[in-house]
């Protein structure tokens, strides 16, 4: 084994503990900010049942993350992915899995460049926010897994107080009425609006090029579960907070309804702006996302190039993303309309459809094989 996945694999590891905080900042991701909203169109008052439906098909989604990593202990990623099915197919895998964690990073940027550029500094042109985002992206990349996984355990406790201050502070503001009647609509609404989450934890197949890296593997599909519950967990807690204190159609009005929920809070003219620490945690989880998915682009390249190092090619494969984010993903109406109507479509052949085809083709193979054991 030569390439640079490889070379991650042997020389890079990562605790459970470690993988448990990138799976719960994954999860979280981009989703705590806007999600609430999606959530509303099908689900309305009856979010908090929405959500928690989500998570539950998550962890089943997870499971099947898990079978496909416990087939495999120990094999790089990428190696049982070209191998499996055979070279030519593998080739192509592999190629599919870059391109979309290629675009899944695009995709990211612009949203980094939407809100920063509409909410947070609207003067500042948008494409000098994409590259300083892509700039801390490279170094982090080029720094390796290690050391961004260890920051995510320093930076995890910060996340946690400030996300459970914020829920503390608007506590006061609870309205029980929003949230009744209970199933008014009926709960064909409810599993609808509970596919939304689910389709964008859809990409968490990405994780499984981590696996290996984990220092107890057998530790490590507890870790996937764990962190799947505790990202799940803070979605649950923000969009029911936020039905309950704005109301549906409030809700469903605001793009970032999180951001919107965050200037309730106003604590004897004392603790205020707390939408400011939104962003911060809105910023900081989108980033470990983000990273996952570049450092998944660079390893896909690189295995498909047969480049040794994958770190080498991170700045100009970062160059064109902060080149062709605007065109993929042009503004926020946009990303909205694909998200609700497209994106699981596109999402399930990544998410489903590549770990059910790598666990039959290797089962067939296995079965295969057994007439010349015999």
């Amino acid at each position: 084994m030569s390439h640079g996945d490889e070379t991650m694999h042997r020389k890079e590891q990562i605790s459970p503990r470690q993988f448990t905080i990138l799976v719960a900042l994954y999860t979280m991701g981009d989703a705590i900010l806007y999600l609430p909203a999606h959530f509303t169109v099908d689900a309305e008052r009856d979010v908090w049942i929405a959500s928690i439906l989500s998570v539950l098909q998550m962890l089943a989604v997870a499971f099947l993350y898990a079978r496909l990593a416990v087939r495999y202990p120990g094999v790089p990623f990428l190696d049982y992915m070209e191998s499996v099915p055979g070279r030519w197919v593998g080739k192509v895998l592999l190629l599919y899995f870059a391109a979309f964690c290629f675009i899944d990073v695009c995709l990211l940027l612009m949203e980094v460049g939407d809100f920063m550029s509409s909410q947070v500094f609207p003067r500042t042109p948008v494409y000098v926010i994409l590259a300083l985002f892509m700039f801390i992206l490279v170094i982090a990349v080029r720094l390796g897994v290690e050391a961004t996984a260890r920051t995510s355990e320093i930076v995890f406790p910060g996340i946690v107080v400030l996300f459970l201050l914020m829920m503390i502070a608007l506590s006061p503001n609870i309205d029980l009425d929003h949230v009744q009647p209970v199933l008014a609509r009926g709960f064909f609404p409810v599993v609808k609006a509970s596919r939304v989450l689910v389709s964008f934890y859809l990409d968490a197949f990405v994780l499984l090029l981590f696996f290996p890296l984990v220092q107890e593997p057998k530790a490590a599909v507890r870790s996937l579960y764990t962190g799947t519950v505790i990202g799940g967990g803070s979605i649950i807690l923000i969009s029911t907070i936020a039905i309950l204190v704005l109301g549906a159609d409030t809700v469903l009005r605001n793009a970032y309804p999180t951001y919107r929920l965050a200037k309730k809070i106003s604590i004897v003219n004392i603790l205020e702006r707390f939408e400011i620490v939104v962003t911060v945690i809105w910023l900081t989880t989108l980033y470990f996302k983000a990273y996952l998915f570049l450092t998944a682009t660079t390893q896909g390249f690189a295995k498909l190039c047969r480049i040794r190092d994958h770190r080498v090619i991170v700045l100009p494969i970062g160059f064109v993303m902060v080149l062709l984010g605007r065109v993929i993903n042009p503004n926020r109406t946009f990303m909205d309309e694909w998200s609700m109507k497209y994106w699981m479509s596109y999402s399930i052949p990544f998410g489903i459809g590549i770990p059910v085809f790598l666990l039959l083709a290797g089962w067939l193979r296995t079965k295969g094989m057994k007439p010349n054991h015999s």
